[in-house]
């Protein structure tokens, strides 16, 4: 070996002798390499950055858009349960205020029936009272001596009296007088009696008149009196 010179070893020549390599080509291939190589890191190293750059804003961009559904999603479905509590806070109300309404209306319809039946129940009782006038009349026309007996129930009423007046309708008068006049003479004790025809008196019915009042005995005042008691069992 010289003092410039490099042989490589186990390679032949050629010519067939040993082959020399100067340095500096060496350590200049060996710079260009490295340059190469750095190249090459460098070129790795922009490619990774830019590659990793871009999966980030990949990334970031479909979080976003995940985002924006997930909350779109949620805004929905909050959307959804307010509209859902607030219909049903509507139906609520709408039933409280129709069970109120019904409840309105069956009292109306209660109160309405109630009248309505009070009202039929005193048509009732007057029908009533008219038909049992109507017997009665016919009763009386099919038996007049009916009108002692009536007539006999009104004067032990004011047995007792000293005095006692009994105004009769003028048909009765002159169909009973007598036997009314001693029916109550007999009945009274010696009172005095006066039988007197009145054409306001109807017949079948009397008043009687004593110093102490009057008793009514006419037929329709006695209807009328019943009705009156029954009526006021109705209110």
């Amino acid at each position: 070996m010289s003092d410039s010179r490099i042989m490589k070893r186990h390679t032949a020549a050629p010519s067939g002798g040993p082959v020399v390599f100067n340095f500096e080509d060496v350590r200049k291939r060996g710079e260009d390499y490295k340059l190469q190589v750095r190249e090459q890191c460098r070129q790795m190293i922009l490619d990774a950055t830019t590659e990793a750059e871009t999966l980030r804003e990949k990334a970031l961009a479909e979080g976003m858009r995940e985002g924006r559904e997930n909350g779109l999603r949620n805004a929905r479905q909050e959307i959804e349960e307010q509209a859902k509590r607030l219909a049903d806070q509507l139906v609520q109300q709408k039933l409280e205020s129709a069970l109120s309404s019904m409840q309105s209306l069956f009292q109306q319809l209660n109160a309405a029936g109630q009248q309505c039946r009070a009202e039929w129940e005193c048509d009732l009782v007057s029908l009533s009272a008219a038909i049992a006038g109507k017997i009665m009349r016919i009763e009386l026309s099919h038996h007049p001596e009916r009108v002692l007996e009536l007539t006999q129930d009104v004067v032990e009423l004011v047995i007792g009296r000293r005095s006692i007046e009994l105004r009769l309708n003028p048909q009765d008068m002159e169909s009973f007088g007598s036997r009314l006049q001693q029916m109550i003479e007999e009945n009274t004790h010696g009172a005095a009696v006066r039988l007197t025809a009145d054409e306001l008196v109807t017949p079948g019915g009397c008043l009687v008149r004593t110093e102490h009042g009057e008793v009514d005995g006419r037929l329709e005042t006695m209807l009328d009196r019943i009705t009156e008691e029954l009526l006021d069992g109705v209110e």
